[in-house]
Formats: structure tokens, C-alpha cells, sequence
């Protein structure tokens, strides 16, 4: 049980005995009743049980520990050359995300990652290369910039408004979660 609320959730029915319902759970996404049918005590199957598994997961490891191996060569060339020849030189693609704006972490064509996007924000034409080799879904690569993109002051113009009601609007959600947190935590049920 992952997320937000489901803490609270796993610990009432690890502390539930079997065959018995469990107490209400209110996490901040719905309540929850529920009923422990058995616990199965901790253990370890029979490697006959998993072996598919762990085999597979033996090679996802090392592959990914190949793919990290190959990215970290290429990012210590990477200062030596531009990243096309790097690329070649070690049998990697580079492939471009096209452009993408501060709010969030995703990146187009490569996905979530806090720390590559942070990191390409602070890239410049004299220091275009990322210091990193990142990790994303699995994968290892390395980034370098190929321009920035200023922001477009007349639409920023016409769609100032626009902008400032949408902050509003999230500040004044946020003001309010956190006041029904605030009567949440306080109240006598």
C-alpha cells in the first residue's frame, strides 16, 4: 500500500487480527472499512517459487549498471568533444527533447527527473554540458544544452492576467486544504 493516507491504512490492518473488520480509516483521498481474511507471516519462497523473477531482475540490474558504465565514459568525453561524436564514439543515440519550461520535472522523450531539469536550467552556451549522468526509468543518459529559449514577453504580456488568476486561485486552494487539515487534526469526532 503506497501513497498518501495509506500509511495510516497498512498500520490498522497490520494491527487488525484476522478474520475481524478493522476501524475506519480516513486518508485525505476517501475512508476506508475493511476486513483481514488472513496474514501471511513474512518469508522468504523457494527459489523453484521466484526464479523467473529474480532472473530477471539480475538483468535489469546489470543492464542498467552497463547502460550507467557506458553513460559515465561518454560524460567524462563529453568535455573533449561535442556530443554527437561522443555518442558515436561509445555506440550511444542523441536524441533532442525539444523545449520545455521550468514547472514540473518531466522532460519530453525522457520523463520525470527533478535533477536533470534543475541542472539543464542552469546550462549555458559556454557550459553546455550537464555534470551528471542521470538516472530515469531504468535508464542513464546524459544531457547538453543546444539553446535556450527566451520567454516571449508580448504573450507573456496578454496572458498576464490570465496567469495572475490562476496563482490566486492555487494559493487560495492551498489556503484552504490547509484550513480543513488544520480542523481535521483538531476535531473531536
Amino acid at each position: 500500500i503506497a501513497g498518501a493516507g495509506h500509511n495510516a491504512l497498512g498500520s490498522a490492518a497490520f494491527g487488525t487480527e484476522s478474520g475481524t473488520v478493522g476501524a475506519v480509516v480516513d486518508t485525505p483521498t476517501a475512508f476506508y472499512v475493511f476486513r483481514v481474511l488472513e496474514k501471511v507471516p513474512a518469508h522468504v519462497p523457494p527459489l523453484a517459487e521466484i526464479r523467473e523473477h529474480v532472473e530477471k531482475a539480475v538483468r535489469t540490474e546489470k543492464a542498467e549498471a552497463l547502460a550507467k558504465n557506458k553513460a559515465d565514459a561518454a560524460l567524462a568525453e563529453l568535455g573533449k568533444s561535442d556530443i554527437e561524436s561522443v555518442a558515436k564514439s561509445v555506440g550511444l543515440s542523441v536524441d533532442e527533447t525539444g523545449p520545455f519550461s521550468r514547472q514540473g520535472a518531466y522532460i519530453p522523450k525522457i520523463g520525470a527527473s527533478a535533477d536533470l531539469k534543475k541542472d539543464a536550467f542552469n546550462l549555458t552556451p559556454d557550459k553546455p554540458q550537464a555534470p551528471a549522468v542521470y538516472s530515469v526509468s531504468g535508464s542513464s543518459c546524459i544531457a547538453a544544452l543546444k539553446e535556450r529559449i527566451p520567454a516571449d514577453e508580448e504573450k507573456f504580456k496578454t496572458e498576464k492576467d490570465n496567469l495572475l488568476h490562476q496563482a490566486e486561485e492555487r494559493l487560495k486552494g492551498q489556503a484552504m486544504e490547509q484550513f480543513v487539515n488544520y480542523l481535521k487534526a483538531r476535531a473531536n469526532i
